[in-house]
């Protein structure tokens, strides 16, 4: 499902820090015109999100990815996320 009504999407992928920062992002008006900003924070994702959820298609208009840093090797969540982009 594309929310953003044909705008491309700049994606925030993270944990409660990344929530903050696509609420800020929501109020920059020169991003907003251009962007519809979206977020997954990655504590809440359940393995069902990324079929109900997170669809390929729910990526297609995904230009930019804030990638919040985890420690140690990639999750599944992330790679799941990584090869949807």
């Amino acid at each position: 499902m594309n929310t953003g009504a044909g705008k491309p999407a700049i994606l925030v992928y993270g944990n409660c820090q990344g929530e903050r920062i696509a609420h800020i992002a929501r109020f920059v008006p020169t991003l907003t015109e251009y962007y519809d900003i979206r977020i997954i924070e990655f504590q809440y994702v359940r393995d069902q999100d990324w079929e109900t959820k997170y669809t390929p298609e729910w990526f297609a208009d995904v230009r930019v990815l804030w990638n919040q840093v985890e420690s140690g090797d990639p999750t599944p969540h992330r790679k799941t996320l990584l090869s949807r982009l």
